[in-house]
Formats: C-alpha cells, sequence, structure tokens
C-alpha cells in the first residue's frame, strides 16, 4: 500500500488567473482533494496569492465538487 498523497494534477501558470502553477492532489483513500498554489511541495504565499484564493481556488474548488470530491487541508492527504 501506498503512503502519502494520491494523484496529482498541475495546471500551469500560463493558464490560470494568479499566474502560478494550480495543483490538486487527490486522495488515494476516498473523495478528498487538497488544491494549491505552486509547484508540489513548495511552500505558498508567493505573489499572485489573492488572485489565488479569490478566484482560482473557488473555481477549481467547484468543479472537484461536482465532481463529488471534498476540497481539505493538503496536511490531511
Amino acid at each position: 500500500m501506498r503512503n502519502g498523497p494520491g494523484r496529482r494534477a498541475v495546471r500551469f501558470r500560463e493558464t490560470t488567473d494568479c499566474g502560478q502553477h494550480i495543483t490538486v492532489t487527490i486522495s488515494n483513500f476516498g473523495n478528498l482533494a487538497a488544491v494549491t498554489s505552486g509547484r508540489p511541495g513548495t511552500p505558498e504565499g508567493e505573489e499572485g496569492d489573492e488572485v489565488f484564493q479569490t478566484v482560482d481556488r473557488p473555481r477549481v474548488e467547484d468543479e472537484l465538487e461536482a465532481l463529488g470530491y471534498v476540497s481539505v487541508s493538503e496536511n490531511l492527504l
């Protein structure tokens, strides 16, 4: 059995409003997903973070919810 986060998808910064990569990590153990800005495993707080929180994150979380996922903190995965 694999430990740690499950599958990851990265949306490239050129296609986001915040100008950063957006990473979605999907849990191996249920319908849980984490949405973060920046590359996987890097700390948040870069330039564009406010746009990520107000524009990009809600858009991605709405799509995940429509697919049956619950958005959680990356630490929980």
